[in-house]
C-alpha cells in the first residue's frame, strides 16, 4: 500500500460536468483549488474520452506537482498510471481494488467508495489506502444509486479504522492498511 497518510486540509473533486455547468474550464478550476490550498484533487470525468482524460490528468498532475498536491483519477487506474497520478479511487461496480492495485503499483493510492456497513466491512480486507463514505448528504452532482447516509455511517466507520491504527499515528482519515 502507499506509505503516505492521506490527510489533507482540503480535498477537492474536479467533476467535469459540474465544472462545465458552473462555467469553469476544468483546469482553471483545478488551478483555483490548488491556489486555495487543496492538496488532494480527485479528477472525475465520466462522459469524456480516454484520450481527453489522459491529457487532462497529465496536465493536472504537472500543475499539482510544484505544491506537492496529490491527484487521483476517478475509476481509471490505467489513466492514473499513464498520467503518473498519485492513484485511483474506485467504486463498488468498477475495477476491483486488487486489480487496480496490480495496475498502478504498491506505491500509489487506491481508494474505495462505500455506501453501507456491509461494504465498509468488506473494504477492510481489500488492498486499499482509504475509503470514501457517502453520499453523506443528498447531492445533485452525481447519481450514486444510494440514499444519503448521514453522519451516523461516518461515525460507525471510524471505530474499526481506529482499531487498525496505532494511537500514535491515528489521523482523522479512514485508513484500512498501514
Amino acid at each position: 500500500m502507499a506509505t503516505s497518510v492521506i490527510v489533507s486540509p482540503l480535498n477537492a473533486i474536479l467533476d467535469d460536468e459540474a465544472a462545465t455547468r458552473a462555467g469553469w474550464d476544468l483546469l482553471d478550476l483545478g488551478r483555483a483549488f490548488l491556489d486555495g490550498g487543496a492538496t488532494f484533487l480527485q479528477l472525475r470525468a465520466k462522459q469524456r474520452s480516454s484520450a481527453w482524460l489522459l491529457e487532462t490528468a497529465e496536465r493536472l498532475v504537472a500543475m499539482a506537482r510544484p505544491s506537492g498536491a496529490l491527484v487521483v483519477v476517478n475509476d481509471r487506474a490505467d489513466v492514473a498510471r499513464l498520467a503518473d497520478a498519485a492513484g485511483v479511487p474506485v467504486g463498488q461496480d468498477d475495477l476491483a481494488p486488487a486489480a487496480a492495485r496490480r495496475l498502478i503499483g504498491a506505491d500509489r493510492v487506491v481508494g474505495l467508495s462505500t455506501h453501507t456497513i456491509a461494504q465498509l466491512d468488506h473494504a477492510v480486507g481489500q488492498p486499499i489506502d482509504y475509503v470514501a463514505i457517502g453520499p453523506v448528504f443528498g447531492t445533485a452532482s452525481k447519481d450514486t444509486g444510494y440514499d444519503a447516509v448521514g453522519l451516523t455511517l461516518v461515525e460507525e466507520a471510524v471505530a474499526p479504522a481506529r482499531l487498525r491504527s496505532s494511537p500514535t499515528c491515528w489521523r482523522p482519515a479512514i485508513r484500512l492498511h498501514a
